[in-house]
């Protein structure tokens, strides 16, 4: 087994990650302050590095540092990193549930969503009533088209927590492609309640609202979605369709046309999941 480093060593460490070190204890001390502090932020990742290299901590928390790491990482947009750390936590602690998640959820963000559901069904096998997992692999699912089984999960994970604003946004999403579209509606109208700047939710209502046939209010969606985010190529695509359907054909070739730069993809999503008899 290799040696911990000296006391002066993680000094150096912490110094050189640009934390305070007036004294060797105190750099020892801040480091861990900072890796394990309830926010991540860009001092986590040199601050956990420190506890990592110093390996003066316990195993459980030597794990703990890899997965605060690792959700730094994350939050960087870089998973491949983020991963490399969550696989470094699992060795340690092979049941540790949050760094099975966070794994799963780096894996989905890389559209790896057959490796995401492993990490998601490996959680849940731990514990079945976790509502982070339930719901990441609800949207594991709903990517993958599979709506029925996204809404059980979303299901779940409300029936565990009622104000969990998302799940009621993601089942909205999936019950507007499974239908009831009533269903779809009152579950965006819910989440609209919980958080009422969510341009997601909004978007979700405005696509049931167009199913409905209620395009003003559709049209009234997309633009508070733009509202909120003024580069959002869902609202933009649905403001067009909501246009075109209105009689205001130069307006939505403008919107459908623009989203379509954004995002390449946008009709090809509707077509196959909303947009097909819109």
């Amino acid at each position: 087994m290799k040696a911990a480093p000296t006391r002066s060593r993680l000094a150096a460490l912490v110094a050189a990650a640009g934390l305070a070190a007036a004294c060797p204890a105190t750099a020892q001390s801040d480091a861990i302050r900072l890796c394990y502090a309830p926010a991540v932020n860009e001092r986590t990742i040199e601050a956990c590095s420190a506890v990592i290299e110093a390996h003066e901590v316990s195993d459980k928390n030597l794990a703990v540092a890899y997965h605060n790491r690792g959700l730094a990482w994350q939050a960087r947009g870089d998973n491949d990193r983020a991963i490399a750390d969550y696989d470094a936590a699992l060795r340690i602690r092979p049941n540790y549930v949050s760094a099975l998640i966070y794994r799963g959820s780096a894996y989905f963000a890389k559209l790896d969503f057959d490796r995401a559901l492993q990490e998601f069904d490996a959680a849940l096998e731990i514990d079945q009533r976790n509502v982070l997992a339930l719901y990441d692999r609800g949207n594991v699912f709903l990517a993958k088209g599979k709506f029925d089984s996204a809404i059980r999960d979303y299901d779940r994970a409300i029936a565990l927590d009622p104000r969990f604003a998302l799940a009621y946004t993601n089942r909205c999403w999936a019950r507007s492609a499974e239908g009831p579209i009533e269903q779809a509606l009152a579950d965006c109208e819910q989440a609209l309640k919980l958080d009422p700047i969510s341009a997601f939710a909004f978007n979700g209502r405005g696509v049931a609202h167009l199913k409905l046939g209620d395009v003003e209010a559709a049209q009234r969606d997309f633009q508070s979605s733009l509202d909120i985010e003024a580069h959002n190529p869902i609202a933009l695509f649905g403001r067009g369709v909501a246009r075109r359907k209105l009689g205001d054909a130069e307006g939505a070739k403008d919107d459908i046309e623009a989203a379509k730069k954004m995002r390449p993809d946008i009709v090809d999503q509707f077509t196959r999941y909303w947009a097909k008899d819109l």
